[in-house]
């Protein structure tokens, strides 16, 4: 697995599939993730990225969001079954348990607008 600075993640449309209940400040302590922080049209967040294998992903955090939680966002062209995969297994890279998971994406979001 290699982490991704933001200005390096290049094109792609990473979309929330899941939110895990980990702060900001429990997934940088407790895990050694470092987040970059950054602002968009939502608000100022904090975002580390990914690559594992063949998938971009990445844990991101706006500052406007309970701060118990942590967004992972995966590539919205991913069916639901590969997306429920990919959860599990960032989850399992990082020791997250899988009752940490607040909620999944579970519909298709191919045909949604970028």
């Amino acid at each position: 697995m290699k982490r991704i600075p933001s200005h390096q993640l290049g094109p792609v449309d990473l979309v929330p599939r899941a939110l895990v209940r980990r702060s900001v400040a429990y997934l940088t302590d407790r895990l050694g993730i470092a987040f970059d922080r950054d602002t968009d049209d939502l608000d100022a967040f904090s975002a580390a990225w990914f690559r594992l294998d063949s998938l971009t992903f990445g844990f991101l955090h706006h500052d406007g969001e309970p701060a118990d939680t942590t967004g992972l966002y995966l590539d919205r062209n991913l069916a639901p079954a590969e997306a429920h995969k990919a959860i599990t297994k960032i989850l399992r890279k990082f020791n997250i348990p899988p009752d940490d998971l607040a909620w999944e994406e579970t519909e298709n979001l191919q045909h949604l607008p970028a």
